[in-house]
């Protein structure tokens, strides 16, 4: 092909999200050539402005007939290669963002520190003391990350 280019890269990274960028700079800063692949427009670039959780445009979901949001699968939506896509598997299913930035482009700006409890049951092989202590405190303070107050979820009427 006329215009076709040889890419020499020792890294590939895939679905993006604040985890894999941070991987990426370090790889990066240690002087290595890394390719990183989004799947999904640039939606800053991209002139279509995001959907609200109540009126839902073509950014809603990832060519899906309705919204996909959680608590909030009621609009119908004509298929496009919009920003939120869920995977759906036979006990999870695991929303994802489709676009440069990935996840966090979807994540509604929250960063969720799991309850103790279950930290530890799903982790039992790392120290959660040092995760509830340093490592989450360290990453929402990076982040610049608010917390909700557990009686407005509670109080909340959409939920």
């Amino acid at each position: 092909m006329k215009n076709q280019r040889k890419l020499k890269y020792r890294s590939l990274l895939s679905v993006l999200d604040m985890v894999v960028a941070v991987a990426a700079l370090r790889l990066c800063e240690a002087g290595k050539k890394v390719l990183m692949l989004e799947m999904g427009l640039n939606w800053g670039k991209s002139g279509i402005p995001y959907s609200s959780l109540l009126k839902p445009g073509k950014s809603a979901a990832w060519l899906k007939n309705k919204t996909i949001a959680p608590f909030m699968n009621i609009f119908p939506l004509t298929p496009f290669t919009g920003a939120l896509d869920r995977l759906d598997f036979k006990n999870i299913n695991v929303w994802v963002g489709r676009g440069v930035g990935g996840g966090s482009i979807v994540n509604g700006g929250m960063a969720v520190t799991p309850k103790k409890a279950y930290f530890k049951e799903v982790f039992p092989e790392l120290d959660a003391e040092k995760f509830y202590n340093f490592y989450f405190p360290l990453a929402n303070k990076e982040l610049k990350a608010n917390v909700i107050d557990e009686q407005f979820l509670n109080d909340c009427p959409i939920l």
